[in-house]
């Protein structure tokens, strides 16, 4: 799970990108008196460094405000990627890959070659954006491809192959909520999906 932390004081090699009220950042790594990594909410700036001094844990109270908070990146929908408790201890273990499977309504499979056209499309407009700041939409026109070419998607699987392709710009969460979206497209058309363009009819 990301390591999320409050910030100010934010440095990045095009020059001072700090915030006035401290604000969420992702830590990934250390260099000296920084952290270096990256705002939650912003232009996708990578590799920025925060001093120790003005970066501090989150207490608890921000913890509960910013768990599941829903952002974006770019022009984007808005997505979940802040997850800043850890799941329950004796929360069972999956012993086997969660398996997304394409629908038998033809209708619904037709809005999923719509939505796949939609999402590639997305990433048509914006050829020089960094993978890691399409990261939502590259997941998601992953595992509706694989549905429309093999009827099912095993997850684990397919978070490994773009892992392996995309290194530190694949994120888990960003995967994970892709997943989710899907899925709720194939069962139910997105009755439980918040924001976005949902299921053309």
């Amino acid at each position: 799970m990301p390591h999320y932390m409050m910030a100010t004081t934010a440095i990045h090699q095009l020059g001072d990108i700090s915030r006035e009220k401290p604000d969420l950042c992702i830590i990934e790594g250390e260099e000296g008196d920084n952290y270096v990594g990256r705002w939650v909410k912003g232009f996708g700036f990578v590799g920025v460094k925060f001093p120790k001094a003005t970066t501090r844990e989150l207490t608890e109270e921000e913890k509960d405000r910013f768990d599941g908070m829903q952002i974006a990146i770019g022009d984007n929908p808005p997505h979940m990627i802040v997850r800043t408790r850890e799941p329950a201890k004796n929360a069972p273990t999956p012993t086997e890959s969660p398996v997304i499977r394409l629908p038998d309504d033809e209708t619904r499979v037709e809005q999923l070659k719509r939505k796949l056209a939609e999402y590639k499309e997305r990433l048509r407009k914006h050829p020089f954006r960094a993978p890691e700041q399409q990261m939502d939409t590259i997941c998601k026109i992953a595992i509706l491809e694989r549905l429309l070419e093999k009827k099912e998607a095993s997850t684990w699987e397919l978070s490994r192959e773009l892992a392996k392709q995309y290194g530190s710009g694949f994120s888990g969460d960003w995967f994970n909520n892709a997943c989710t979206v899907i899925s709720d497209y194939c069962q139910t058309g997105g009755a439980h999906v918040r924001g976005g363009t949902g299921l053309k009819q």
